[in-house]
């Protein structure tokens, strides 16, 4: 997920404050966007893609994007319909987290291994050299 890089107010409200990631972004706080996509749409095939729960709009910014944009303009591509419906089945079933690897026991370590460990490198004295790849 994109880190918000500032904080504005609603342009609609004036009230709530938003989390911008874009200068390019309107900003309009989420109260004000779920009341603009409370509207109908007349479309079936979209009236049913768009019947999820308000919990995913909620959590989702792409996902109220999408609809706005049916609403505003009627239709969507065929890149939007698939990743709205791609989306809505992650939220929907949810991956589960891979567990981190089990950390390993600590392992008993010899006197002179510990000393060698803590000793610090001894370099010749001089410029460091490096190994040139031949052309």
């Amino acid at each position: 997920m994109a880190v918000a890089k500032y904080q504005q107010r609603c342009a609609q409200c004036k009230k709530n404050m938003v989390q911008m990631f874009s200068r390019k972004q309107y900003p309009i706080c989420l109260q004000c966007q779920m009341k603009r996509l409370d509207q109908e749409i007349e479309n079936p095939e979209y009236k049913k893609m768009f019947d999820i729960p308000k919990e995913f709009y909620a959590q989702s910014y792409f996902l109220r994007n999408i609809k706005e944009a049916c609403i505003r303009f009627g239709s969507l591509s065929e890149k939007q319909v698939e990743a709205f419906k791609r989306t809505v089945e992650e939220m929907k079933n949810p991956k589960p987290k891979v567990e981190e690897s089990v950390p390993l026991e600590p392992t008993v370590v010899s006197e002179k291994e510990a000393e060698s460990v803590n000793k610090p490198v001894k370099r010749k004295k001089g410029p460091i050299r490096t190994k040139r790849a031949e052309v």
